[in-house]
C-alpha cells in the first residue's frame, strides 16, 4: 500500500470501488423510498429525521473509503476483502432501514454501521503497518498516530519525538 502518484493524469475507479458505490446506491435508494411513504402517511417530522439520520451514516461511509480509495494506491488482496466487508456493512444497514423508518429502531443499521467503522479501523491499521515497515528508522518506540475514530477516516504517521 503507498501513496497514490501525484503525477497520475486521470485515476479511474476500480471496477470493486464502482461496486462499492452501487451497495450505497441501492441503500440510499431504499432510505429514499422509506422518506417518501412515511411523507406520504403525513409523518413529515419523522420521516426527515430518520432520513436524516441513515443519509448521514452512509455518506459519511462513502466519503471515508472514497478519500481512502483516491488517496492510496491500493489494489491488493487485503484491500478487496476489507472493501467486501464494507459492502456487506452497507447491505445490512441497507436492510435495516425499513425499521429504522418504521419503528425508529436502527439496531440493524446500528449493526452495518459498526461493521463499515471495523472494515476502515482495520484499513488503518494495515495503512499503518506499512508505514512502520516502509520508515522503521523514523517509527521508534514514541510514535504519533492521527486518528479520528469519530470522523472515521485514518492518517498514521510515524515519527521521532524528542525525549
Amino acid at each position: 500500500m503507498s501513496g497514490r502518484d501525484r503525477g497520475e493524469a486521470h485515476r479511474a475507479s476500480t471496477p470493486l470501488e464502482l461496486l462499492f458505490d452501487l451497495t450505497l446506491v441501492v441503500a440510499v435508494a431504499r432510505a429514499a423510498s422509506q422518506l417518501q411513504q412515511a411523507l406520504g402517511q403525513g409523518h413529515a417530522g419523522h420521516a426527515l429525521a430518520g432520513y436524516a439520520v441513515v443519509f448521514f451514516g452512509l455518506w459519511w461511509a462513502w466519503v471515508n473509503f472514497t478519500w481512502f480509495a483516491s488517496a492510496y494506491d491500493t489494489d491488493d488482496v487485503i484491500y478487496r476483502l476489507i472493501t467486501l466487508l464494507q459492502m456487506a456493512g452497507v447491505l445490512v444497514f441497507a436492510a435495516g432501514i425499513p425499521t429504522a423508518f418504521k419503528h425508529f429502531d436502527f439496531t440493524t443499521v446500528l449493526a452495518g454501521y459498526i461493521i463499515m467503522r471495523l472494515a476502515l479501523v482495520t484499513r488503518g491499521y494495515a495503512l499503518l503497518a506499512v508505514i512502520r515497515q516502509a520508515a522503521p528508522a523514523r517509527c521508534g518506540t514514541r510514535q504519533v498516530s492521527l486518528w479520528s475514530s469519530s470522523a472515521g477516516s485514518a492518517g498514521s504517521t510515524c515519527m521521532a519525538q524528542p525525549a
